[in-house]
């Protein structure tokens, strides 16, 4: 009977000590339509640093409601502005993608009209934080916001707006060469992972891990999906 309990006590030991630690990441479904190597290679470097992750996406706004309710314990990708925006959010210090640049864009058959206007509509997402970043720095007001870049495009073509503010990296994605920049000005901004404060134990080992696979390229935007 003793022997019993031993075997039974030591199982229930041995369940505690090797249990991995879960952490639920959210994305947004934008990041996982452009780059779902970059939910990929973020599960694979959750294992590595010997943490189960959960992933899930959904559309922006829900995510960053998930995270910023505490539903979530990571965010898939933000920039670096993310952190002054939001107390629980802790950023993991390695850059997976530095020098995200924000322009103002117009749809290349207007870009006459619209350089002549004194007070041209302007839209943005109204998630994008460097897009709202581009527009202070610049003294450029937004006039309206979308949820989408595919919206927003929509509404040049409808002329229902004249210049969209959004980084290069949508424009890559989602303009099919529709769209120029407006001018020569940018605004740039670095892109991270994060996570709430109640896993900030994990920030070291995370840290290691994403600069590990950062030096192996992993995040290489030549892997992004063009939209077509």
């Amino acid at each position: 009977m003793n022997k019993i309990l031993l075997v039974v006590f030591l199982g229930v030991i041995s369940s505690v000590t090797f249990s991995k630690e879960t952490v639920s990441i959210v994305f947004s479904e934008r990041v996982k339509a452009m780059a779902q190597f970059y939910l990929d290679e973020i599960e694979v470097i959750y294992k590595k640093a010997g943490i189960e992750p959960i992933v899930r996406t959904f559309p922006e706004p829900r995510a960053l409601h998930f995270f910023n309710n505490s539903k979530a314990d990571a965010l898939g990708v933000k920039i670096e502005e993310f952190e002054s925006h939001n107390p629980n959010a802790i950023k993991i210090d390695a850059p997976i993608l530095k020098n995200i640049k924000f322009r103002a864009y117009v749809l290349k058959k207007d870009f006459n009209r619209v350089k002549t206007l004194k007070k041209p509509h302007v839209i943005t997402s109204v998630q994008c934080l460097g897009c709202k970043g581009y527009s202070k720095v610049n003294n450029l007001k937004i006039s309206s916001y979308f949820k989408r870049v595919d919206t927003g495009i929509k509404l040049l073509q409808k002329k229902r707006a004249d210049i969209l503010i959004a980084s290069e990296v949508s424009m890559k994605a989602y303009s099919k060469g529709l769209l120029v920049p407006l001018n020569k000005k940018v605004y740039k901004s670095d892109l991270y992972h994060f996570i709430s404060k109640r896993k900030s134990h994990l920030k070291a080992i995370l840290e290691k891990e994403f600069k590990a696979a950062i030096s192996r390229n992993v995040f290489d935007l030549k892997r992004m999906k063009i939209q077509k």
